[in-house]
């Protein structure tokens, strides 16, 4: 079967990944995209594997992701199986550098959404961390604070009018060793800021760092440590 699309002329050749529900016991379409990173491929697509274990029903979707195999004649092998542990960290994050809130390997409670006029107009761009209630938490794997370590935490965040609330910052567990704490208060006309607090001790080293929130209305667009 030939396509007839004036980029073409394709030819199908095969499924590169099976419907999630063969992997995963949970049918449904998976709305996938290919893409290069670090000179290794990669399919990203849905799956409804977290609709059990959250007592949702309806469709709800995750984003799943595993490598592909292409070959040097540019042919790529259907993908043979798939779970939620088949990747490996290819690297460690810089916390020194600006990290985007949204930023994260797992979480709990909170939500995302577009930044900004362009970001809203055009449905992609810059985003904020939000929903955030108490309780929630995100965590992000293998962040390498290094041998010198890091001794200050400064977040970009929005608070109206009455709203304040806490980050608290912790090592490898959200029941963690809590490294230090962000007081967020009220912004100067509601709009984003940043704030900076002090860590409760030099932190060096790789770690996973998580952070668990208290209080709620407010949102974070960014976030870094510093030295």
């Amino acid at each position: 079967m030939t396509s007839k699309d004036p980029m073409g002329p394709f030819t199908f050749q095969g499924v590169i990944l099976k419907n999630p529900g063969t992997y995963y016991g949970c049918y449904g379409n998976n709305h996938h995209c290919l893409f290069r990173f670090h000179d290794e491929w990669y399919i990203t697509y849905h799956t409804q594997i977290l609709e059990k274990p959250m007592g949702i029903k309806g469709g709800y979707r995750a984003t799943s992701i595993t490598k592909l195999t292409v070959n040097e004649d540019g042919s790529i092998p259907t993908v043979p199986s798939v779970n939620r542990t088949s990747l490996e960290q290819i690297g460690t994050l810089n916390p020194y550098e600006k990290v985007e809130a949204e930023t994260m390997a797992t979480m709990g409670g909170l939500d995302t959404t577009q930044l900004g006029e362009e970001s809203i107009r055009c449905g992609s761009g810059n985003m904020e961390l939000c929903g955030i209630d108490n309780g929630d938490w995100l965590a992000l794997y293998g962040v390498d604070f290094g041998e010198e370590g890091a001794g200050a935490f400064t977040a970009c965040v929005k608070a109206a009018a009455g709203v304040s609330g806490n980050v608290q910052l912790r090592l490898d567990a959200p029941d963690g060793e809590i490294i230090g704490y962000l007081r967020v208060k009220e912004t100067e006309g509601g709009e984003y800021q940043e704030l900076t607090t002090k860590l409760l001790t030099t932190v060096t080293g790789k770690h996973d760092l998580v952070m668990v929130f208290d209080g709620e209305g407010y949102t974070m667009d960014y976030w870094k440590f510093e030295k």
